[in-house]
Protein backbone atom coordinates (compact mmCIF):
# COMPACT_ATOMS: atom_id res chain seq x y z
CA UNK A 1 0.00 0.00 0.00
CA UNK A 2 1.32 3.30 -1.12
CA UNK A 3 1.81 5.97 1.74
CA UNK A 4 -0.08 9.39 1.03
CA UNK A 5 1.52 11.27 -1.95
CA UNK A 6 2.06 14.30 -0.27
CA UNK A 7 4.26 12.37 1.73
CA UNK A 8 6.30 10.51 -0.82
CA UNK A 9 6.35 14.06 -2.49
CA UNK A 10 8.26 15.51 1.42
CA UNK A 11 10.64 12.23 1.72
CA UNK A 12 13.27 13.32 -0.45
CA UNK A 13 12.83 9.78 -2.79
CA UNK A 14 12.84 9.66 -6.69
CA UNK A 15 8.90 10.22 -7.33
CA UNK A 16 6.63 7.91 -9.38
CA UNK A 17 3.71 8.22 -10.92
CA UNK A 18 1.93 6.74 -14.15
CA UNK A 19 -0.95 8.11 -15.86
CA UNK A 20 -4.50 5.42 -16.38
CA UNK A 21 -7.74 6.45 -18.41
CA UNK A 22 -10.61 5.75 -16.93
CA UNK A 23 -12.70 3.16 -19.44
CA UNK A 24 -14.80 3.81 -22.18
CA UNK A 25 -17.90 2.20 -20.75
CA UNK A 26 -18.82 0.98 -17.37
CA UNK A 27 -16.89 -2.34 -17.34
CA UNK A 28 -14.20 -1.68 -14.84
CA UNK A 29 -12.23 -4.75 -14.79
CA UNK A 30 -9.46 -3.94 -16.98
CA UNK A 31 -8.92 -0.52 -14.80
CA UNK A 32 -8.70 -2.52 -11.46
CA UNK A 33 -6.36 -5.11 -12.86
CA UNK A 34 -3.54 -2.19 -13.98
CA UNK A 35 -4.19 -0.75 -10.19
CA UNK A 36 -3.14 -3.81 -9.01
CA UNK A 37 -0.37 -4.50 -11.15
CA UNK A 38 1.27 -0.63 -10.87
CA UNK A 39 0.33 0.12 -7.09
CA UNK A 40 3.35 -1.47 -5.29
CA UNK A 41 5.42 0.30 -8.13
CA UNK A 42 4.53 3.95 -7.93
CA UNK A 43 3.78 6.49 -5.74
CA UNK A 44 0.63 7.74 -7.32
CA UNK A 45 -1.71 7.52 -10.23
CA UNK A 46 -2.98 9.78 -12.34
CA UNK A 47 -6.85 9.46 -13.44
CA UNK A 48 -6.98 11.13 -16.28
CA UNK A 49 -9.83 13.48 -17.75
CA UNK A 50 -11.41 12.70 -20.82
CA UNK A 51 -7.88 13.00 -21.94
CA UNK A 52 -7.18 13.83 -25.63
CA UNK A 53 -10.72 15.04 -25.71
CA UNK A 54 -12.20 11.70 -25.63
CA UNK A 55 -15.36 10.56 -23.55
CA UNK A 56 -14.26 8.29 -20.91
CA UNK A 57 -15.81 7.21 -17.48
CA UNK A 58 -15.51 10.23 -14.58
CA UNK A 59 -12.10 10.95 -13.16
CA UNK A 60 -13.30 10.83 -9.64
CA UNK A 61 -15.45 7.99 -10.05
CA UNK A 62 -12.35 6.14 -11.43
CA UNK A 63 -10.36 7.57 -8.13
CA UNK A 64 -12.32 5.50 -5.68
CA UNK A 65 -11.94 2.50 -7.71
CA UNK A 66 -8.40 3.07 -7.75
CA UNK A 67 -8.64 3.46 -4.32
CA UNK A 68 -10.52 0.67 -3.72
CA UNK A 69 -8.15 -1.70 -5.69
CA UNK A 70 -4.96 -0.34 -3.31
CA UNK A 71 -4.10 2.75 -5.30
CA UNK A 72 -2.88 6.52 -4.59
CA UNK A 73 -5.16 7.96 -6.67
CA UNK A 74 -4.68 11.65 -8.79
CA UNK A 75 -7.43 13.23 -9.65
CA UNK A 76 -7.05 14.94 -12.96
CA UNK A 77 -9.52 18.16 -13.52
CA UNK A 78 -9.60 19.88 -16.91
CA UNK A 79 -10.85 23.15 -17.62
CA UNK A 80 -11.86 22.65 -20.56
CA UNK A 81 -15.33 20.36 -19.55
CA UNK A 82 -16.55 22.11 -16.46
CA UNK A 83 -16.97 25.85 -14.85
CA UNK A 84 -15.75 27.03 -11.82
CA UNK A 85 -18.92 25.85 -10.04
CA UNK A 86 -18.34 22.02 -11.42
CA UNK A 87 -14.94 22.66 -10.79
CA UNK A 88 -15.14 23.77 -7.23
CA UNK A 89 -17.99 20.86 -6.63
CA UNK A 90 -15.68 17.96 -8.01
CA UNK A 91 -12.92 19.75 -5.85
CA UNK A 92 -15.02 19.34 -2.74
CA UNK A 93 -16.95 15.77 -3.42
CA UNK A 94 -13.07 14.56 -3.72
CA UNK A 95 -12.12 16.07 -0.64
CA UNK A 96 -15.62 14.32 0.95
CA UNK A 97 -14.52 11.24 -0.28
CA UNK A 98 -10.94 10.57 0.74
CA UNK A 99 -9.53 11.58 -2.17
CA UNK A 100 -6.86 14.66 -1.64
CA UNK A 101 -4.62 14.71 -4.66
CA UNK A 102 -5.72 17.00 -7.29
CA UNK A 103 -3.74 18.02 -10.68
CA UNK A 104 -4.80 20.67 -12.91
CA UNK A 105 -4.71 21.33 -16.12
CA UNK A 106 -6.20 23.59 -19.26
CA UNK A 107 -7.16 20.25 -21.12
CA UNK A 108 -7.44 19.49 -24.70
CA UNK A 109 -9.55 21.16 -27.03
CA UNK A 110 -12.34 19.15 -27.97
CA UNK A 111 -11.55 18.57 -31.28
CA UNK A 112 -9.03 16.81 -30.62
CA UNK A 113 -11.15 13.66 -29.28
CA UNK A 114 -14.25 11.58 -30.62
CA UNK A 115 -17.05 14.40 -30.27
CA UNK A 116 -15.63 17.18 -31.92
CA UNK A 117 -18.92 19.02 -32.23
CA UNK A 118 -18.97 19.63 -28.36
CA UNK A 119 -18.39 22.81 -26.86
CA UNK A 120 -15.35 23.25 -24.21
CA UNK A 121 -16.41 25.46 -21.62
CA UNK A 122 -12.55 27.39 -20.46
CA UNK A 123 -14.57 29.37 -17.97
CA UNK A 124 -11.48 29.77 -15.99
CA UNK A 125 -8.04 28.79 -17.03
CA UNK A 126 -5.41 26.58 -15.05
CA UNK A 127 -3.62 29.17 -13.47
CA UNK A 128 -7.22 30.82 -12.09
CA UNK A 129 -8.51 27.11 -11.20
CA UNK A 130 -5.51 26.28 -9.05
CA UNK A 131 -5.95 30.05 -7.01
CA UNK A 132 -9.84 28.58 -6.90
CA UNK A 133 -8.60 25.41 -5.22
CA UNK A 134 -6.14 26.89 -2.66
CA UNK A 135 -8.86 29.83 -1.78
CA UNK A 136 -10.91 26.07 -0.78
CA UNK A 137 -8.38 24.83 1.95
CA UNK A 138 -8.21 28.46 3.33
CA UNK A 139 -12.34 28.00 4.01
CA UNK A 140 -13.71 30.03 1.31
CA UNK A 141 -15.05 29.67 -2.32
CA UNK A 142 -14.41 31.88 -5.28
CA UNK A 143 -16.27 34.29 -4.56
CA UNK A 144 -15.48 34.30 -0.71
CA UNK A 145 -18.51 32.79 0.86
CA UNK A 146 -17.46 30.61 3.66
CA UNK A 147 -17.48 26.35 3.61
CA UNK A 148 -18.54 24.27 6.43
CA UNK A 149 -14.77 22.77 6.49
CA UNK A 150 -11.77 23.22 4.85
CA UNK A 151 -10.33 20.60 2.57
CA UNK A 152 -6.76 19.34 2.60
CA UNK A 153 -5.68 18.74 -0.89
CA UNK A 154 -2.36 17.81 -2.22
CA UNK A 155 -1.89 20.31 -5.28
CA UNK A 156 -0.45 20.10 -8.93
CA UNK A 157 -0.09 21.98 -12.42
CA UNK A 158 1.15 20.90 -15.37
CA UNK A 159 4.32 23.04 -17.32
CA UNK A 160 5.37 21.45 -20.90
CA UNK A 161 9.27 22.55 -21.03
CA UNK A 162 9.83 21.15 -24.81
CA UNK A 163 7.75 24.43 -25.41
CA UNK A 164 9.40 26.80 -27.87
CA UNK A 165 9.96 29.36 -27.15
CA UNK A 166 10.58 28.00 -23.30
CA UNK A 167 9.62 31.51 -22.16
CA UNK A 168 5.87 31.89 -22.18
CA UNK A 169 5.84 28.38 -20.02
CA UNK A 170 8.26 29.49 -17.71
CA UNK A 171 5.96 32.45 -16.62
CA UNK A 172 3.43 30.23 -16.28
CA UNK A 173 5.40 27.67 -14.16
CA UNK A 174 5.67 30.84 -11.89
CA UNK A 175 2.48 31.92 -11.56
CA UNK A 176 1.26 28.78 -10.55
CA UNK A 177 4.53 28.48 -8.32
CA UNK A 178 3.34 31.47 -6.56
CA UNK A 179 0.14 29.40 -5.30
CA UNK A 180 1.65 27.20 -3.45
CA UNK A 181 1.23 23.89 -5.14
CA UNK A 182 2.64 21.28 -3.91
CA UNK A 183 4.17 19.71 -7.26
CA UNK A 184 3.68 19.81 -11.31
CA UNK A 185 3.99 16.76 -13.72
CA UNK A 186 5.30 17.96 -17.28
CA UNK A 187 4.53 16.93 -20.38
CA UNK A 188 6.00 14.42 -22.21
CA UNK A 189 9.87 15.01 -22.78
CA UNK A 190 12.31 13.53 -25.29
CA UNK A 191 15.02 15.41 -25.04
CA UNK A 192 16.97 17.27 -21.62
CA UNK A 193 18.36 20.64 -23.34
CA UNK A 194 15.08 22.68 -22.71
CA UNK A 195 14.60 20.73 -19.96
CA UNK A 196 17.61 21.56 -18.37
CA UNK A 197 16.99 25.06 -18.97
CA UNK A 198 13.59 25.35 -17.56
CA UNK A 199 14.97 22.54 -14.18
CA UNK A 200 17.27 25.12 -13.26
CA UNK A 201 14.29 28.29 -12.77
CA UNK A 202 11.92 25.36 -10.87
CA UNK A 203 14.58 24.75 -8.33
CA UNK A 204 13.89 28.49 -7.22
CA UNK A 205 10.50 26.96 -5.98
CA UNK A 206 9.46 24.82 -3.41
CA UNK A 207 7.12 22.18 -5.55
CA UNK A 208 8.30 19.18 -6.83
CA UNK A 209 8.69 18.75 -10.59
CA UNK A 210 7.49 15.06 -12.11
CA UNK A 211 9.23 14.96 -15.24
CA UNK A 212 6.55 13.18 -17.94
CA UNK A 213 8.20 10.16 -20.06
CA UNK A 214 5.91 9.08 -22.86
CA UNK A 215 5.90 5.71 -24.38
CA UNK A 216 4.95 6.39 -27.92
CA UNK A 217 3.17 3.07 -30.01
CA UNK A 218 3.59 1.85 -33.13
CA UNK A 219 0.60 3.75 -34.16
CA UNK A 220 1.54 6.99 -33.19
CA UNK A 221 4.99 6.49 -34.52
CA UNK A 222 4.08 6.00 -37.85
CA UNK A 223 1.20 8.64 -37.87
CA UNK A 224 2.94 11.43 -35.87
CA UNK A 225 3.73 15.13 -36.84
CA UNK A 226 3.80 18.15 -35.34
CA UNK A 227 0.16 18.97 -33.51
CA UNK A 228 -0.93 15.22 -33.98
CA UNK A 229 -0.73 14.47 -30.15
CA UNK A 230 -1.61 17.37 -28.15
CA UNK A 231 0.99 18.39 -25.56
CA UNK A 232 3.94 16.08 -27.34
CA UNK A 233 6.60 17.68 -29.68
CA UNK A 234 8.45 15.11 -30.39
CA UNK A 235 12.38 15.52 -32.13
CA UNK A 236 11.91 14.94 -36.17
CA UNK A 237 15.20 13.41 -36.17
CA UNK A 238 14.08 10.37 -33.19
CA UNK A 239 10.85 9.73 -34.97
CA UNK A 240 12.87 8.74 -38.30
CA UNK A 241 14.60 6.79 -36.41
CA UNK A 242 11.57 4.70 -34.99
CA UNK A 243 10.00 4.57 -38.38
CA UNK A 244 13.29 3.54 -39.76
CA UNK A 245 13.78 0.64 -37.00
CA UNK A 246 10.15 -1.31 -38.81
CA UNK A 247 7.16 -1.88 -36.40
CA UNK A 248 8.64 -4.57 -33.83
CA UNK A 249 11.97 -2.57 -33.57
CA UNK A 250 10.43 0.35 -33.70
CA UNK A 251 7.96 -0.22 -30.87
CA UNK A 252 10.52 -1.69 -28.52
CA UNK A 253 13.54 0.79 -28.81
CA UNK A 254 10.40 3.62 -28.06
CA UNK A 255 9.90 1.45 -24.65
CA UNK A 256 13.90 1.51 -24.57
CA UNK A 257 14.10 4.96 -24.91
CA UNK A 258 11.54 5.76 -22.23
CA UNK A 259 13.74 3.87 -19.51
CA UNK A 260 16.78 5.28 -20.68
CA UNK A 261 14.92 8.64 -20.90
CA UNK A 262 14.35 7.58 -16.85
CA UNK A 263 17.91 7.02 -16.29
CA UNK A 264 19.31 9.93 -17.35
CA UNK A 265 16.61 12.22 -15.66
CA UNK A 266 17.17 10.73 -12.36
CA UNK A 267 21.18 10.63 -13.26
CA UNK A 268 21.64 14.37 -13.86
CA UNK A 269 18.90 15.47 -11.23
CA UNK A 270 16.46 17.11 -13.99
CA UNK A 271 13.61 16.39 -11.76
CA UNK A 272 12.27 15.15 -8.78
CA UNK A 273 10.42 12.12 -9.93
CA UNK A 274 9.01 10.93 -13.58
CA UNK A 275 5.38 10.41 -14.56
CA UNK A 276 5.00 7.30 -16.95
CA UNK A 277 2.57 8.01 -19.99
CA UNK A 278 2.34 4.33 -21.72
CA UNK A 279 -1.04 5.23 -23.09
CA UNK A 280 -2.45 1.68 -24.27
CA UNK A 281 0.74 -0.54 -23.36
CA UNK A 282 0.43 0.15 -19.64
CA UNK A 283 1.13 -3.70 -19.30
CA UNK A 284 4.91 -2.20 -20.35
CA UNK A 285 5.46 -0.03 -17.17
CA UNK A 286 6.61 -2.64 -15.05
CA UNK A 287 8.80 -3.94 -17.69
CA UNK A 288 10.15 0.24 -18.22
CA UNK A 289 10.88 0.43 -14.38
CA UNK A 290 12.86 -2.61 -13.81
CA UNK A 291 15.44 -1.59 -17.25
CA UNK A 292 15.48 2.22 -15.84
CA UNK A 293 16.93 0.30 -12.21
CA UNK A 294 13.15 2.06 -10.12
Amino acid sequence: MPKPFKEALKSGKFIVTAELDPPKGPDTRELVQQVQALKDLVDGINLSDNRGGVMRMGALAACLLTKEAGGEPILNLACRDKNRLALASEALGAAALGVSNILCMTGDHTTHGDHKEGKPVYDLDSVQALKMFKGLTAGRDLNGNALNDSPVYCLGGVVTPEADPLEPQIMKFVKKAEIGLDFFQTQAVFELTRLREFIKKAREYEAKVIIGVRVLTWEEIAAYRDGSLPGVLVPAPLIEQLRQAGETAGARRAVDLAAELIQEIKGQNLGDGVHLMAMGQEALIPEILSKAGL
